[in-house]
């Protein structure tokens, strides 16, 4: 038995628009980012130790101050880079996708329509390609960035304590199995918000180019109201799209709270000496402990960040579906009207257009025409 054609991730027709040597090294730049946080974390914990034990456990007083600015100065350079490289690989992709759609737009030519309206390709052009800067701009470099960070994250405070990297691991399903359920949701209302947009560009379309007529039958504000009652459905659809995405981010931060939470507890019952599990050695000193508490919202914060964007992501899908559909239609054409392929010229003899009887409209004339 034949097995299924697997289709492709929808996403993937936009993916391959970024430049992926941008894209490494954007993600370069985020690991040095977070090494920097935890070197900042490490120098900040040795300070707090001191001051509530009189007793620099981790280094010097000067050394952590040291670590501090140093591990600041690279952060805020880093991130300037990665900000100023993600916009300008945004740029260059959308760039690249509109002249992908324009040029799927020329093959087809006149077999384009009507599957696409005009409208509809303007929104596609335009408003839902402009749409993808989030996406290409933040949500990729995150996408790679809630793997390594947390990574990075598990192994600086398993060097100081095997529970509570024990902790952040078992609480972090709980994270991406919302955003799955929430973000399947939010996909399918981008994809009604995208459908929204386009009856009402077709609508509006349709009675602008018949507005003479439509002051004949004096039907002018029945019209309108129809247009009004169709950018209500797209206002009230754009607002579903909001209210999942807000919905999205108050789960995130509900669930790494709860995590941060109980990381602080197990510190503070620990130090209560209510038990003394966990530890590498016999005890934790202040400094450690401050450094695992200020470890475990970092841990999340890539997460939350990327929930933050899943918005981007339905946007993205719902636009690739489109363009994944006009692929089709491209590809689904004759080889003949393809580019590229041999043609022959196709000459055709015009009748004289007569008006009544007697007196031709045009004269005979004759030209030449390409298939496609």
């Amino acid at each position: 038995m034949a097995r299924s054609k697997r289709k492709p991730n929808p996403t993937a027709l936009l993916d391959q628009h970024l430049r992926a040597s941008e894209l490494r090294f954007s993600t370069l730049l985020g690991i040095t980012q977070t090494l920097m946080t935890i070197a900042f974390a490490w120098g900040a914990a040795n300070l707090i130790g001191l001051a509530l034990s009189n007793q620099a456990d981790l280094m010097s007083p000067s050394s952590s101050v040291a670590v501090l600015l140093i591990a600041l100065l690279i952060k805020s350079l880093a991130a300037y880079a990665q900000n100023r490289i993600n916009l300008r690989s945004s740029v260059f992709a959308r760039d690249r996708l509109r002249q992908a759609i324009l040029d799927r737009c020329f093959r087809l030519g006149v077999s384009l329509f009507p599957a696409f309206k005009p409208s509809e390709l303007a929104n596609l052009l335009t408003l839902e390609t402009d749409k993808l800067k989030d996406y290409f701009a933040e949500y990729q470099i995150q996408k790679k960035m809630a793997v390594y960070t947390p990574v990075l994250i598990i192994l600086a405070s398993a060097a100081v304590n095997w529970l509570v990297p024990l902790v952040l691991l078992l609480t972090t399903p709980l994270i991406p199995l919302f955003m799955i359920l929430i973000g399947k949701r939010a996909a399918e209302a981008s994809r009604n918000n995208l459908e929204a947009l386009n009856r009402l560009g077709h609508l509006l379309e349709d009675r602008l180019a018949n507005l003479n007529l439509l002051q004949q039958q004096d039907s002018v504000s029945y019209e309108s109201k129809r247009l009004y009652t169709q950018s209500d459905n797209f206002r009230k659809s754009t607002m579903k799209v909001l209210r999942l995405a807000f919905l999205s981010g108050t789960l995130l931060e509900f669930f790494a709270a709860i995590s941060v939470a109980l990381v602080a507890v197990y510190l503070g019952l620990f130090f209560l000496d209510k038990y003394s599990i966990g530890a590498w050695s016999s005890d934790i000193s202040f400094a450690e402990g401050a450094f695992l508490l200020m470890l475990a919202p970092e841990y999340y914060l890539p997460l939350r960040k990327m929930g933050a964007l899943y918005h981007a992501k339905s946007n993205a899908r719902a636009l690739a579906e489109r363009l994944q559909y006009l692929g089709e239609l491209s590809d689904a054409l004759p080889a003949e009207n393809k580019p590229g392929a041999p043609c022959e010229l196709t000459q055709l003899q015009c009748v004289a257009l007569c008006s009544g009887a007697i007196n031709p409209v045009h004269q005979l004339f004759s030209f030449t025409l390409k298939p496609g």
